[in-house]
């Protein structure tokens, strides 16, 4: 997921990453997350050895998944959550 992220290079730009937990969760709580209806992302946060977090962002839910199940990615740049 993280060589996804890294890789990808819309609007021209080459800094993408795949976010943490946190930063995922404050994009859903931002609102601007809300257009995507799918499962969830993959977050770069790891809850054990083998499984990483994934955030879905309709309802702003945590949960983990084992790292080999297929999940969306979602990258981003360096942004400053709205308080």
């Amino acid at each position: 997921a993280a060589t996804s992220a890294a890789a990808y290079t819309g609007g021209s730009k080459s800094d993408w990453y795949l976010p943490s937990q946190g930063e995922l969760v404050a994009l859903s709580q931002s609102g601007l997350g809300q257009p995507y209806l799918n499962p969830g992302y993959w977050s770069s946060t790891q809850s054990q050895p083998t499984k990483a977090v994934m955030v879905t962002m309709s309802n702003t839910a945590v949960t983990d998944w084992t790292k080999s199940t297929t999940r969306y990615v979602r990258p981003i740049r360096a942004f400053s959550p709205v308080p």
